[in-house]
């Protein structure tokens, strides 16, 4: 009798044990806790009523020009051209984003939020692709 309570205990604390399996601690975290870091652009040249501005923030220059039907998205790092994105607006006295820096480890991405909208621009080997979330 006093075996089977023995088993019994022996059971409940392996149950509550966590699994050890080389899959879950292979799996990177997306905590907050990684070493991810928001940066500011500071603003090169704009006024409060124009229809274009420039920012720049670790070498990566962002101008963003409202024209009639379209906006300009231009990303840059060291003189070269990453990106130029267009999209359509609702008119010519749309506001202009203030775009933000962040960066971890070896990911950088340049992210613009426009009308609800946000545009992600990850930046890798030189060149800029878009993730635009709704």
């Amino acid at each position: 009798m006093y075996k089977f309570y023995y088993l019994i205990c022996l059971l409940g604390l392996a149950c509550q044990q966590p699994a050890s399996s080389p899959e879950v601690a292979d799996k990177p975290t997306t905590s907050k806790s990684s070493k991810e870091k928001t940066i500011s652009f500071n603003k090169l040249s704009a006024d409060e009523n124009a229809d274009s501005a420039e920012f720049e923030a670790n070498g990566i220059r962002v101008t963003i020009t409202n024209t009639l039907p379209m906006q300009a998205i231009n990303i840059s790092q060291k003189n070269k051209r990453l990106i130029n994105y267009l999209h359509a607006i609702d008119s010519p006295t749309t506001s202009i984003p203030v775009p933000t820096l962040i960066t971890s480890n070896k990911d950088t991405v340049v992210v613009i939020t426009y009308q609800e909208q946000r545009y992600s621009f990850m930046i890798k080997n030189n060149t800029a692709t878009l993730s635009k979330e709704r």
